[in-house]
């Protein structure tokens, strides 16, 4: 908990910190499938205007939350392991909230507020592994560990202008192997 309450005070800092500007963006967004086959939120920041090589380059940071549930655990599964050494392991399975750091980086098509994207990162989950004991047929947790996954992937970000230039918003569509398919909506400044 106290993980997940640093990284949204860290975020809201870089937010409100941020100097006024138009390259400056956050976006918000919800995907599901990848690997992690679980649904998803983001939470995304980035400056869209950064010149490398006399050319306007995207910029961000992105936290990734993937919500497994623990409904792969099944219902009376004792919370230790299994207390004798007759039993069978049935599956290791992410459980919880699995999160992580991202980075993007894209570059603009020809003056178009379109920008192709590449995104690098890692997520960490816990997981557990259920065992089944022979002898009583009840499951048990038998172990409990975290899993670091690599994240990579291509997107797409969109900066359109609406209402003469008073409404600066961002539409984003990412696809990773680990959160599959990201929608996102977002806002400039």
């Amino acid at each position: 908990m106290k993980q997940k309450a640093s990284i949204l005070i860290i975020t809201l800092i870089l937010l409100i910190g941020a100097t006024p500007s138009f390259a400056w963006y956050y976006a918000i967004g919800a995907g599901d499938g990848g690997s992690a086959d679980a649904n998803g939120f983001t939470l995304e920041i980035g400056n869209k205007d950064v010149v490398l090589f006399g050319r306007p380059f995207l910029v961000a940071a992105a936290v990734p939350l993937i919500l497994h549930s623990d409904s792969h655990v099944p219902d009376g599964t004792n919370p230790g392991p299994v207390p004798h050494n007759d039993y069978t392991l049935l599956d290791e399975e992410n459980d919880g909230t699995e999160r992580g750091l991202l980075g993007k980086i894209g570059m603009e098509i020809k003056d178009s507020e379109v920008y192709v994207n590449l995104i690098l990162g890692a997520t960490q989950a816990n997981t557990v592994t259920v065992a089944r004991s022979n002898v009583t047929t009840e499951t048990y947790i038998q172990k409990e560990g975290d899993e670091t996954n690599g994240v990579y992937g291509l997107g797409v970000s969109y900066f359109p202008v609406f209402m003469n230039g008073t409404l600066k918003m961002n539409f984003q569509l990412d696809i990773d192997n680990r959160r599959g398919v990201t929608g996102y909506v977002g806002w400039c400044w």
